[in-house]
């Protein structure tokens, strides 16, 4: 099965033929077309989830050099949030480094650098 992509507004109107059309049929066109471009080129910022994911960012970063080096559950405690809420947080902190579990231990963040025993 082929999937293709939707049509977007551009691509409708330049498929249109404009001969034939009346002034007013093409004032709309020509208006739909630069309300669609204006939205394309629309700058998009941040979500709200991820403005919010970035303020507690800071947080976590402060609690991880306290702490030394933290689980997901301890950060999910920390910020009183879900694990996938204290997950998502985690992925924003710069510099965060991830130390691998072993046996029954879980997965620890900790700001030092972690050597690899795959080698």
């Amino acid at each position: 099965m082929i999937m293709t992509n939707k049509p977007t507004i551009m691509d409708q109107i330049n498929a249109i033929s404009f001969e034939g059309l009346t002034e007013e049929q093409y004032n709309f066109l020509v208006e739909r077309a630069k309300m669609s471009v204006r939205k394309a080129s629309a700058k998009t910022g941040p979500s709200k989830a991820q403005k919010e994911n970035l303020a507690l960012a800071e947080k976590v970063r402060d609690f991880i050099v306290e702490k030394g080096a933290v689980t997901v559950k301890e950060v999910e405690d920390f910020l009183e949030v879900s694990n996938q809420k204290a997950t998502a947080v985690l992925q924003v902190v710069e510099g965060l480094h991830k130390i691998p579990a072993k046996g029954k231990q879980k997965v620890r963040y900790t700001f030092e650098e972690v050597e690899s025993e795959a080698e």
